[in-house]
Order: structure tokens, then sequence, then C-alpha cells
């Protein structure tokens, strides 16, 4: 189950799904310190803490139909999660893990977001 506030919305043309936006308040801060919650005493108060008011959000996904890139769902999906980050008192936004080289990261980098971490993915070819 999920104990943290998610919020989705989902856009629309001529009822056709084209894009859509999870968002959710950013505990990676918390989790940090209760280091994952795997002592009992850290998972209560990360269980406790949950109440208290956050200072930033995710994106947890943001994602739009190939054939409706470059017409502007993106933006206002980015748009509406800003003009929410705001009315939530939350002031950073945070999204990723982002790949370099992709639609996502070149989306980020129009919108003007900054990049303050570095992921690096592995996978196994097999």
């Amino acid at each position: 189950t999920m104990s943290w506030p998610t919020e989705a919305w989902l856009a629309t043309i001529n009822q056709e799904a084209v894009g859509f936006i999870i968002l959710q308040p950013d505990l990676s801060a918390r989790i940090r310190r209760a280091n994952g919650g795997r002592n009992p005493l850290w998972r209560e108060w990360l269980h406790w803490r949950r109440r208290a008011p956050v200072r930033a959000g995710r994106i947890a996904y943001l994602g739009v139909v190939d054939h409706w890139r470059g017409k502007g769902i993106g933006r206002q999906l980015w748009q509406h999660s800003l003009i929410v980050s705001r009315e939530k008192g939350w002031q950073e936004l945070a999204i990723g893990p982002v790949a370099d080289e992709n639609d996502a990261a070149a989306f980020l980098t129009h919108m003007d977001a900054t990049r303050r971490q570095h992921y690096t993915t592995y996978y196994l070819d097999i």
C-alpha cells in the first residue's frame, strides 16, 4: 500500500489518452536519513514523519504518446505540475532519474530544468 499521496493527470484529445503525469511528495531526504527504514526504530520515525509537511515534490513519471510529442502536451503537463507544486508549498520539484541522451532529457533542458544529480544505469545484454 502507498502511504504517501500521489496525484496523476491524464491528458486527452478527442477522448484519446495522449499523455500523463504522476506527482508525489519527494521523500528521498527522509528515506536517506532513515537509511531506508531498515532499522525498526528508523522505520517508526519514517511512519511518524510522514505527517509533517514536505518541502519538495517529485515527478514520478511524465510521458507523452510518440505521435503527440512536439505538440505542447508535455509542456502543459509540466506547467500544471509547477502550479500544483506551488499550491502545496513545495520549494523544489524533482524528476528522475533521466538518461542523458533521450527525448526526456531534451525536453527537460528545453524547460530550463537544472540537473543536479547524475545517474548511471547498468544493464546486462544477454
